[in-house]
């Protein structure tokens, strides 16, 4: 069902009835801090996945909140 949605999205950025525009970011967040200084870290949305594959990317240093 996803890759239907992302077929028709891509068809109707293609014949220029719909515009897309992805974020990401290429800083690694930190999504816990523990007591000891800790934190987990992890990418919220990596490239690779944030961009799919048509339309304009806008790629940020700094952390959206």
């Amino acid at each position: 069902m996803l890759d239907i949605m992302q077929d028709l999205r891509r068809r109707l950025h293609k014949r220029q009835m719909l515009q897309v525009l992805s974020f990401c970011e290429t800083k690694v967040t930190p999504i816990v801090e523990g007591y000891g200084g800790w934190a987990f870290r992890m990418e919220i949305v990596p490239i690779e996945s944030a961009y799919p594959g048509f339309g304009e990317l806008v790629v940020s240093v700094y952390h959206f909140t």
